[in-house]
């Protein structure tokens, strides 16, 4: 089975930019505490990649649902410019995803 390739995410946060340093410094199992806390659910791998890549493209997901509301914005001025309409029962609205708070702290204190 092939698995559809995902467009780079570019964010230029700094504070995001420190988050994911933080994780890539991370054991299995402090990273299994982070997975939890991001997911809602224990997982038992130990496999070091698949949890930082999980973990990171979990952040990525938070991060661009609150960057939304901005690119819906942007979205329907360059459609006023271009004369046109944005059908917008066809664009997915929701609320961003909460940011989960100490999320990279495994010992729940800081």
């Amino acid at each position: 089975m092939r698995t559809r390739r995902l467009l780079p995410i570019q964010i230029d946060d700094p504070a995001f930019r420190a988050m994911i340093g933080r994780i890539e410094r991370m054991t299995p199992r402090e990273m299994r505490a982070v997975f939890a806390r991001l997911f809602g659910q224990e997982t038992s791998s130990g496999n070091g990649a698949w949890l930082r890549r999980r973990i990171i493209r979990r952040l990525e997901e938070i991060e661009l649902s609150h960057m939304m509301p901005e690119a819906l914005r942007c979205a329907e001025d360059v459609a006023r410019d271009l004369r046109c309409t944005l059908d917008w029962a066809a664009i997915p609205h929701g609320r961003p995803i909460p940011r989960p708070r100490l999320a990279l702290d495994p010992a729940g204190t800081r």
